[in-house]
């Protein structure tokens, strides 16, 4: 998209908002506050009482906190601790209901480092936004397989609007020059949308819900912080064991600054050869007597990038899925493995038969199932026989999304390696 655009981004950030007002409407414990427009609430940090709550000035929340907390009953926003952890810079993932609030940065960032000017790093919470609008978009959608082409367009117009139907080719690319007045780049950029939104289509299938954005007043900030409105995909379950793995060859944009390219190559060399790299995970390990006791570990950043060789991830890999020499192999541990890689396997052929023209650069893959279930006796595996594991495996962090002809090789490469790597895993453990 043109990223000097004020009015293409306020379109896209107002349509946004609009679905996060939309949203909260349905949520039963938010009657009270869905009136506002834009939808803005204020949280309390950790070192106050949490909560959500309408604001009208930060003068009135900060002196009736307490009224209004106790006034939304359930609504309760807590902060969700990050696989990986979370950088001294950034704001902290907030959970609400069966959502998460993930901050964006929307303004320009003038990034220096090494006195290089980083524009990777502008606009990036926009573009993020717009690509989620477009997937959005592109999902509700009819298929064209159910319909003619002609039709399809037809249907496209009128649902959408000229403006957002152009949106969807252009909104979340830098640079893109697609919307121009010219009958030929019309053309153009009509038929590559009706390519492009079949392939955003079906790769919404691979991402977490979308519910658009709110408008946070967080009193730890001087301005309002907008957040993603996205689904909590750990709510299904009662012990969630969840893994944050960066996918693709390279972390960076091929427009980043050399400096930029060199740091971010250093953090992890053997990104390059292995396709991804793991950037943390949670664990939930049962007490020793099978009874109440059982906690949490958590491994972060530091982990994954000391983990020099591709023997050292398989390892990993193993922990995480349980069927290391630390636990006993069950049936559900493999149902676990054969899910995930089912949904992989699903998500290699949209990068390798769909997509051609899309890169997603620090773009990483979460993958989650319930670790509860994993401690029960081998007399009671069977009954997982008859059914799929609850697993959830999406794509994650869209704010370097580019485009790129042929596709994005890097990432096609990753999934390729990960495959490799849970089916010789699975393979030794039947």
């Amino acid at each position: 998209m043109d990223c000097t655009d004020d009015d293409l981004h306020q379109s896209i950030i107002q349509s946004a908002i609009d679905r996060g007002k939309d949203t909260l409407a349905n949520v039963e414990t938010s009657k009270e506050i869905q009136q506002l427009s834009p939808p803005t609430f204020t949280y309390q940090s950790s070192s106050s009482s949490s909560g959500l709550s309408q604001n009208n000035s930060k003068e009135e929340s900060a002196t009736s906190t307490n009224e209004k907390n106790s006034s939304v009953v359930g609504s309760i926003l807590h902060p969700i601790e990050q696989v990986g952890g979370i950088a001294s810079h950034k704001h902290e993932v907030l959970g609400f209901e069966k959502y998460i609030l993930k901050p964006l940065r929307l303004t320009t960032v003038d990034s220096h480092k090494d006195g290089i000017k980083d524009m990777t790093k502008s606009h990036r919470g926009l573009r993020e936004v717009a690509f989620y609008e477009a997937l959005h978009a592109a999902a509700s959608t009819p298929s064209s397989a159910d319909i003619e082409a002609s039709e399809h367009k037809r249907i496209l117009l009128s649902r959408l609007g000229f403006f957002d139907y152009m949106i969807l080719l252009s909104a979340y690319y830098a640079g893109d020059s697609v919307v121009t007045s010219s009958l030929q780049s019309y053309k153009k950029a009509e038929s590559t949308l009706t390519k492009e939104a079949k392939e955003l289509r079906k790769l919404s299938a691979f991402t977490s819900p979308y519910f658009g954005v709110l408008l946070l007043d967080r009193d730890d900030q001087e301005t309002d912080i907008h957040h993603l409105l996205l689904q909590n995909l750990t709510i299904p379950f009662q012990k969630p064991n969840i893994i944050d793995i960066k996918m693709g060859t390279q972390t960076y944009e091929p427009s980043a600054p050399p400096s930029k390219q060199k740091r971010e190559v250093a953090k992890y060399p053997q990104q390059f050869e292995i396709g991804f790299r793991i950037v943390g995970m949670k664990l939930y390990f049962p007490s020793a007597n099978g009874g109440g006791g059982g906690g949490y570990k958590c491994l972060d950043k530091s982990f994954g990038i000391n983990l020099k060789t591709k023997n050292d991830v398989i390892q990993a890999l193993m922990t995480f899925f349980q069927c290391d020499n630390n636990h006993i192999i069950t049936l559900y541990t493999k149902h676990v493995l054969s899910s995930v890689i089912k949904e992989l396997t699903l998500l290699k052929k949209w990068f390798k038969e769909e997509n051609s023209t899309l890169a997603f650069y620090a773009s990483s893959i979460l993958i989650v199932y319930d670790a509860e279930d994993n401690t029960m006796t081998s007399q009671n595996d069977h009954r997982f026989c008859q059914q799929d594991p609850t697993v959830k495996v999406k794509m994650i962090d869209f704010a370097h999304v580019c485009r790129c002809s042929g596709g994005d090789k890097g990432y096609l490469k990753g999934i390729t390696t990960l495959l490799a790597i849970l089916q010789e895993i699975i393979c030794n453990i039947a």
